[in-house]
């Protein structure tokens, strides 16, 4: 049996290691999965990053089956790792979806989002479950959620004429080596951050989360204001970092980005799974 999985990467809205409440909205840039069961034991994953979290969803799919086939699974990946834009999500995603399939499953995005928190903890690519990410990535869109009580509490679409430019710069940040006490003394202000999120003003939100996160991480945050006086609607840091964005009505990119990094221009997306 064979199934294949598709999931999205996402930006950051509110960090939710600051204090639980987190969001993310879902960029067009893919995660796709392939699972093929077979007779064996053992669980073979092609993919270009460390193959453990993929192994764990699986796992986590196989486990609720009666099943011990084993399986070759296949990734690939138009999103970076390590930078902030919820890779980790979008395999865990797309692995899930894709094994879900090859067992025969019919698992509701709920279900699907409960195994993607359960993987995300197992493995300690997330410190908070990553509700959020998750969310995003595999229901498109933005979603604002309490990653404590595992609330989705406010979903809505964006415009997908936007522009996402996201510089991504030589260094790699990995969740599991975050002290979360830098994150947790801006408890507070990122409460202003979920109320504006909560309000709906996500560009705001955004920007905002972007400046804590600079601080938290100690970030230079001037390519962030040059994106801002060049016009951008909003920026931030995506995730932990380092990677950071804008949303551009046009077609300009900030000069001062230029030899700063690799840039991935993308647009933001309402609809990802296809359950």
């Amino acid at each position: 049996m064979k199934g294949e999985g598709r999931a999205k990467a996402a930006v950051s809205i509110l960090n939710a290691m600051f204090n639980g409440y987190g969001g993310a909205a879902a960029i067009d840039l893919e995660v796709k999965a392939k699972v093929e069961l077979n007779k064996k034991e053992g669980v073979r994953v092609i993919c270009e990053e460390d193959p453990g979290l993929a192994l764990e969803a699986f796992e986590a799919v196989r486990e609720i089956t009666d099943s011990r086939s084993g399986a070759t699974i296949k990734i690939q990946s138009e999103v970076p790792a390590g930078v902030g834009l919820k890779t980790s999500s979008a395999v865990a995603n797309a692995v899930i979806l894709a094994a879900s399939k090859a067992f025969g499953l019919n698992l509701s995005y709920e279900e699907i989002l409960r195994l993607n928190i359960l993987v995300s903890l197992r493995t300690g690519v997330s410190k908070t479950g990553a509700l959020d990410d998750a969310a995003a990535s595999l229901l498109g869109g933005f979603v604002i959620t309490n990653n404590v009580t595992g609330e989705i509490l406010k979903r809505g679409s964006l415009d997908e004429r936007l522009r996402v430019a996201i510089l991504i710069g030589r260094k790699r940040v990995y969740t599991k080596d975050i002290n979360l006490e830098r994150f947790r003394r801006f408890s507070k202000e990122a409460m202003l951050v979920l109320e504006k999120a909560m309000k709906g003003d996500i560009w705001c939100a955004m920007t905002l989360n972007g400046m804590l996160v600079s601080q938290a991480m100690e970030y230079d945050v001037s390519p962030l204001i040059a994106a801002a006086r060049s016009g951008a609607i909003a920026v931030g840091v995506s995730g932990k970092g380092p990677a950071i964005f804008a949303v551009l009505e046009g077609n300009g990119l900030p000069k001062e980005w230029e030899g700063k990094g690799k840039v991935i221009v993308t647009s933001f997306t309402n609809r990802c799974f296809d359950g």
